[in-house]
């Protein structure tokens, strides 16, 4: 398994990014994880104030501006955690970040959200996440789903369509013993 401190030596271009795409969308489950393996790497993220990422394969080409994490992808940040099957990060030729795109079983978890999709995409220069593939999002026990989410980070604006659907949930009893009863 490879992994690429993104502190020390490693382009820069890619902790705000990672982070930006975790920490607004939601944060990282580690399903694929192994639990000892997620420990380390979570107390390795915390003590350093880094953004850590494994995979099994990682592939950094800079003529075409690309890095190309693949099979079991794990970022850990101290602020969120993010998994998917691939994560494909496009850059400019001042090695800023402009697109992220996270593929196949997306798991991002920041506290209580967490969202879930098959596809993750953040376009830097508008703020905006597009999440496609089933679509699930949670924020404790209320729930968001459609065939697509988009949000923008920096207006807090949402579009969900079609097929949106909100729960919320009560912090109420329902029908136990009378009807809404506290």
């Amino acid at each position: 398994m490879n992994t690429w401190d993104i502190s020390g030596h490693c382009p820069v271009w890619m902790r705000p990014a990672l982070w930006i795409l975790a920490g607004c969308v939601l944060g990282v489950g580690i399903s694929q994880a192994s639990a000892g393996a997620f420990t380390e790497l979570s107390s390795a993220a915390s003590e350093t104030n880094s953004t850590v990422i494994t995979s099994t394969r990682l592939t950094f080409d800079q003529q075409k501006r690309t890095a190309i994490f693949e099979e079991q992808v794990v970022v850990i940040d101290p602020q969120v955690k993010i998994t998917a099957d691939k994560l494909t990060v496009l850059f400019s030729e001042d090695n800023k970040v402009t697109s992220i795109e996270a593929q196949g079983k997306v798991v991002i978890q920041q506290g209580e959200k967490k969202a879930t999709c098959e596809m993750a995409q953040y376009e830097v220069n508008d703020g905006k996440f597009v999440l496609t593939g089933h679509p699930w999002v949670e924020n404790g026990r209320d729930t968001l789903s459609a065939d697509i989410i988009t949000f923008w980070r920096n207006s807090n604006r949402i579009l969900c369509e079609p097929n949106a659907r909100l729960v919320i949930r009560s912090e109420q009893e329902v029908f136990k013993d009378g009807f809404m009863k506290e």
